[in-house]
């Protein structure tokens, strides 16, 4: 009777472990027909332990045999069901993240005897059509605080009066802290926020809908890279903008880069065009759209990542491999650079990604290195098949990066990934511009660096791009 009911104790052990396993997309199919031919030989050990004609010695060779082989496989199953709780964990997390976070900040001379909110007498307003959350948080400052409040039309005027002393404050969104100094010098260094005001909606960048992956086998991914610590929710500018173009059944990617300054008309709006990092500012779904506008593609997905996100992975995969063309010292982290190959840990990929000082082409070059990070990352990761790697590479990437796609069609490329082992050809390619200067919607009125477009440029890109999706098309 006990071996009837250790018989069935480990049939409902194997099932439940091997129904985790395929689930859990990230172990190898083999490994688990491995582990299904281990599990058939025990039950079939036990099974004839059932029966009460063996000799005795023959008995207890089996007997012994068939707990030893218990023991491996119901910690292989532990194992198992470790590894689907923590990938289902990660996904999990990654996926559900579904709203973005504004602050508002009400900013005043550093200078200034103000020590609290309730200390100002009169607070200077700019609103912004295409900032939905400023009204919110206004009204949220005007339960704080009851003072004069003074519209601009002029932000630029806005800024001058403050800085002139002729209104105590500025309530305005905190990323445009980082906009006026651009154009007027050394503003972040005269001013100290005194209070902030944190709006959190959700996007309207939904998770998609499952997909059959064997069949939708190319897709645009939007990579933004804020340029921010902290917390991935934080609406911020993206410095970083990759068009992934993925066609998986010719094994092809093709990275886009959009350099930071590309003078662009921002999604729904007329008049000044705006930096395209500017569009981050608005959310995730302003850069989408505006993308989508200046390629004329459309964008299936988005990855989200900070400054942290990038230091974890690459630590955490135990660095990459990148070609500098020079030498250098970059200008975060002070990481000296070799011409030829350098071997990166994350604080020097960081350092790489967002160095433009150096090159005369300054960010075009640096939309380079990031794609060259971004490559380097995809095949380092692509060719292991450590288990414990990947487990490492979930605990660290939860809380530091967002997306839209949905956990089943994640689980779906990983699945074929781990299944086929592809080895992925990779392009990178930049669309160009010229130095130029020029009014901007976020901050009009004054005269700041943009990109303008080389158009020839752009449509090679956006041939490039939609000819890797019509494959798909013609498969």
């Amino acid at each position: 009777m006990f071996r009837l009911i250790y018989l069935i104790f480990l049939f409902i052990i194997s099932g439940i472990g091997l129904y985790l396993g395929f689930n859990s997309t990230i172990i190898p199919n083999i490994a688990l027909y491995l582990i299904i031919l281990f599990d058939v030989i025990n039950l079939i050990l036990i099974a004839i332990l059932i029966k009460k004609r063996k000799k005795k010695a023959k008995k207890i060779i089996l007997f012994t045999l068939g707990i030893i082989l218990s023991i491996i496989l119901i910690g292989v199953n532990v194992v198992i069901g470790f590894v689907y709780y923590k990938s289902n964990s990660f996904f999990n997390k990654i996926t559900n993240i579904e709203y973005e976070t504004s602050n508002y900040v009400t900013i005043v001379l550093k200078d200034s005897s103000f020590k609290k909110l309730e200390d100002v007498k009169s607070i200077g307003l700019f609103y912004n059509e295409i900032d939905k959350n400023y009204k919110e948080a206004l009204s949220e400052l005007n339960e704080k605080v009851k003072v004069n409040n003074n519209e601009y039309e002029n932000i630029l005027l806005l800024v001058t009066d403050v800085l002139a002393k002729k209104v105590d404050s500025i309530f305005i969104n905190e990323n445009y802290i980082e906009i006026i100094d651009e154009g007027t010098e050394n503003f972040k260094d005269n001013i100290r926020i005194l209070d902030r005001i944190t709006i959190s909606k959700e996007t309207k960048q939904k998770k998609q809908e499952m997909v059959d992956i064997e069949k939708k086998n190319s897709f645009n991914i939007y990579i933004s890279g804020i340029d921010t610590y902290g917390a991935i929710t934080n609406v911020s500018r993206s410095d970083v903008n990759i068009i992934a173009t993925v066609n998986i059944k010719e094994n092809k990617i093709l990275l886009t880069n959009t350099p930071r300054d590309y003078y662009v008309q921002l999604h729904g709006t007329t008049g000044n065009r705006d930096k395209l990092t500017h569009a981050g500012v608005y959310g995730i779904d302003m850069s989408i759209k505006t993308l989508e506008d200046l390629y004329n593609t459309k964008i299936d997905y988005y990855v989200r990542v900070n400054f942290n996100t990038l230091i974890s992975l690459v630590d955490e995969i135990g660095g990459i491999d990148v070609y500098s063309d020079q030498s250098l010292v970059t200008h975060h982290y002070g990481v000296y650079i070799k011409q030829g190959w350098n071997h990166l840990n994350g604080e020097g990929a960081l350092g790489y990604a967002r160095e433009r000082y150096s090159y005369l082409e300054g960010d075009r070059h640096r939309g380079q290195n990031q794609q060259q990070i971004i490559e380097a990352i995809i095949k380092k990761v692509t060719k292991t098949n450590e288990l414990n790697t990947y487990l490492r590479l979930l605990n660290t990437l939860e809380n530091s990066m967002q997306t839209n796609v949905n956990k089943k069609m994640i689980n779906g490329i990983i699945n074929l990934q781990v299944k086929n082992n592809y080895s992925w050809q990779i392009e990178s390619i930049s669309v160009n511009g010229y130095d130029d200067g020029g009014y901007t919607y976020s901050y009009p009125g004054q005269y700041l660096y943009v990109m303008q477009p080389d158009y020839n440029s752009l449509e090679t890109a956006k041939k490039k791009i939609n000819d890797l999706l019509k494959k798909q098309e013609e498969n």
